[in-house]
């Protein structure tokens, strides 16, 4: 299936090749198969431009079946083909066919024939293949054949070394008991020759004691005789000494004999002992120092490839361990830079936290606070229906007290000369609108200017003319142009203002002396928040005319600092300090005693999923 049209010339070059498929491509000729004598399958069918077979596939020894289309095939003709691949190669190779006895060709039978040849040559390739898987299986078992003969020999081996030590450890032993025993063997001959000593003395002794004995008995018989003849009694007892001398030395000379002839075999006996194991201890010594020898030899060897072994797996383990140290090394150092990256990580997810939960209570109190004040104003309102006098007179005053610390120090700071003008001229009501005048260090009172007024707010132009002869006036009496009324009263007590929680329905007099207060700009009405803030009111000095604000607070630093406060104790029980983080929320605004018993957010009342407590430095 590889439309090829003509095969290259080198293919007969391919001597090993026994299969060749070539069906269904546009071969037109085949005649570059040629001398392959290895080929034994050809398969050229589905080639419809091929009408005839070349004589050069007569040199294909082994060829024994060829696969084609008789339809197509025109050389060799149709008898031939149905003779099967013996006739066409045979036609190929003399030019001849053969006829059948029968006369007759059957064109199946050649299929089958040409059939069963394939299916031969595939049994035999088969085969073939078994044989070589039962071949690779033959090599696995010599393979691990001859690794239990190495695990074999290895261990026999191991088992000699085993036995060299414990023939080393026999030898021992031995030349052990060869030292007792011949020491034994000493201790025995020295042990018979004191036998020996001691029975010649005994024999001595003995002898020592018959000779006492005879003369005691020849003195007892000389005595109990009488007076017998002496010639007689001298022979006789030279007779007895002569026998006795005689027997003695019979009896010296047995005994000598017999001591020598004992000592003789004793002797002899220690000679071939002494001989015996001389010649056992040569032959053992012998024996032992060739295969001391020979274990040496193996031991020196072993030895050596121990140490060589040994120094190979030394360097290894150390260029092992020097690798090992330097990635233990690196290791650490990645842990201990991701540790302090984590560590940095929840200090800022910490103080991210903290900052987002105090934006918190601060957006929950301003709601809170701007709730309180619509409120009030819904009450003010409701309740101020029906008096819309003094209403918006009561506002500017509210708004007057809640102006700035330093605002309104400026504003009651002022010398006593110059308010005292302020009130002749009418124009009291307008300090308020002077602080910013006042707050502008660079500017000085006597540069002020009809523009500047109007610019700070005042825009009656009466009040700007009375403001300016205030100024003249005051800078008249500092110049000594003119004199300050000593006689009259400039001291202004203020009024005491009605809580908020009184009615605002009172009688005429007191809204007149509130208005006439509120002319004045000395009085400061306390409100829910002030009053919240501050305990003390701030007060006028009746002396000097100035307003004494030393002791009052800032509502601005009061409420910061309650945010502070609120922030840095738990919201719970307003004691402990925020230790814990509420996920997923995280809102930290609770201690680590309060936090077990809660399951929502006390702030956004999100339900608590997980709890991280917070280690505070």
């Amino acid at each position: 299936n590889n439309a090829l049209e003509k095969l290259p010339t080198t293919i007969g070059r391919l001597k090993k090749l026994e299969l060749l498929n070539l069906s269904a491509n546009n071969l037109a000729s085949v005649e570059q198969i040629a001398f392959m004598t290895n080929l034994r399958v050809l398969d050229i069918s589905g080639n419809v431009r091929l009408s005839q077979l070349p004589g050069q596939l007569a040199t294909c020894d082994n060829l024994v079946d060829i696969v084609l289309d008789p339809d197509t095939i025109q050389n060799p003709p149709a008898n031939v083909v149905a003779g099967g691949t013996y006739a066409i190669v045979k036609y190929l190779s003399t030019g001849e066919f053969h006829q059948d006895p029968s006369g007759t060709t059957n064109v199946d039978g050649a299929l089958d024939r040409q059939k069963a040849t394939t299916s031969t040559f595939l049994s035999s390739e088969r085969n073939e293949l078994r044989q070589q898987e039962l071949a690779r299986e033959r090599y696995e078992k010599e393979r691990k054949l001859l690794e239990r003969e190495r695990l074999a020999f290895e261990k026999d081996m191991l088992t000699e070394s085993k036995l060299h030590e414990q023939q080393q450890m026999r030898k021992q032993m031995l030349l052990q008991q060869l030292l007792e025993q011949q020491n034994q063997n000493e201790t025995q001959v020295h042990k018979l020759q004191q036998e020996k000593q001691t029975e010649r003395e005994r024999l001595i002794d003995n002898i020592i004691k018959d000779e006492q004995k005879s003369s005691d008995l020849v003195n007892n018989l000389l005595a109990l005789k009488n007076g017998p003849d002496p010639a007689f009694l001298e022979q006789e007892r030279e007779e007895q000494k002569r026998l006795l001398e005689h027997l003695h030395i019979q009896q010296n000379d047995l005994r000598k004999q017999e001591i020598l002839g004992a000592m003789t075999n004793l002797l002899e006996n220690e000679i071939n002992i002494i001989q015996n194991f001389h010649n056992q201890r040569d032959q053992s010594s012998r024996s032992i120092l060739e295969r001391e020898y020979e274990t040496n030899n193996l031991l020196n060897n072993v030895f050596l490839n121990y140490d060589k072994n040994r120094q190979d797996v030394i360097d290894q383990i150390t260029f092992d361990e020097d690798i090992q140290k330097s990635a233990v090394a690196a290791l650490i150092a990645r842990n201990d830079s991701r540790t302090w990256g984590l560590v940095e990580q929840v200090r800022i997810v910490e103080s991210q936290l903290a900052a987002l939960t105090l934006y918190e209570i601060e957006r929950k109190k301003c709601n809170q606070d701007d709730q309180i004040l619509l409120d009030t104003l819904k009450i003010i309102e409701k309740q101020k229906e029906g008096e819309q006098t003094d209403f918006w007179l009561l506002q500017y005053q509210r708004l007057l007290d809640r102006q700035p610390a330093e605002v309104s120090h400026d504003t009651a700071s002022i010398d006593p000369v110059l308010g005292y003008q302020f009130l002749v001229n009418g124009v009291v009501h307008c300090l308020p609108f002077l602080s910013k005048i006042w707050q502008n260090k660079d500017k000085e009172l006597c540069n002020v200017n009809d523009q500047d007024l109007m610019n700070a707010g005042v825009q009656n132009p009466t009040d700007r003319q009375g403001i300016l002869q205030s100024i003249a006036n005051y800078y008249d009496y500092l110049n000594c142009k003119i004199d300050y009324p000593e006689g009259e009263s400039i001291t202004v007590t203020p009024q005491a203002t009605a809580p908020i929680g009184e009615s605002y329905g009172q009688d005429d007099d007191h809204r007149a002396r509130r208005r006439s207060s509120v002319e004045m700009g000395l009085e400061v009405e306390p409100t829910a928040a002030a009053a919240a803030v501050s305990p003390t009111v701030p007060r006028v000095s009746g002396r000097a005319g100035v307003l004494d604000s030393d002791e009052a607070i800032s509502p601005v630093s009061s409420v910061t600092a309650a945010a502070v406060t609120q922030y840095a104790e738990c919201v719970v029980c307003m004691e402990q300090l925020v230790q814990v983080i509420f996920i997923p929320c995280g809102h930290m605004c609770c201690c680590s005693g309060c936090h077990t018993e809660i399951n929502d957010c006390p702030m956004c009342r999100a339900y608590i999923e997980r709890k991280i407590k917070v280690i505070q430095p």
